[in-house]
């Protein structure tokens, strides 16, 4: 995330010069926009395919440890479909100068917000057993 919104502070100061304004799409504007669409929205269903195939097969673990790294992975690997897109959609910035490709950056970002890890997520993606909820809500707790 902070990469990203560095990338994006960048890509302002660097196209300054370009100025980059909130105008309408234009044309050549629309070569970058289709495949930034089709990229982010394909990569959001082929990671919730991937991810239920995963979370069913961290639900058969017995280990907390194994299920937890699971889970970090699962969270892992959505953020990096939310962080190529945000990246693509800075460099269709520079490479337009049309702003509303923040927007695109925006939007990723506040789902990697949103999508942050918690204790409760991770029960509830999870799946986790009474007593292996009690080790993960315990801040004191050491996961072995």
């Amino acid at each position: 995330m902070v990469g990203m919104t560095l990338f994006a502070g960048v890509s302002a100061l660097v196209a300054e010069g370009m100025g980059p304004v909130f105008r309408p799409f234009s044309s050549d504007d629309y070569v970058f926009l289709v495949p930034l669409a089709v990229v982010l929205v394909g990569g959001q269903f082929s990671v919730r395919a991937m991810a239920n195939k995963q979370r069913e097969a961290l639900k058969q673990e017995t280990q907390l440890e194994k299920k937890l790294y699971g889970f970090r992975s699962l969270c892992i690997m959505k953020y990096g479909m939310l962080e190529g897109p945000g990246l693509f959609a800075i460099a269709c910035v520079m490479l337009t100068g049309n702003a509303w490709f923040y927007v695109v950056t925006a939007a990723c970002l506040l789902g990697m917000v949103l999508l942050r890890p918690t204790p409760d997520r991770a029960v509830t993606t999870l799946d986790l057993s009474a007593a292996e909820r009690a080790v993960v809500y315990d801040p004191g707790a050491l996961i072995e």
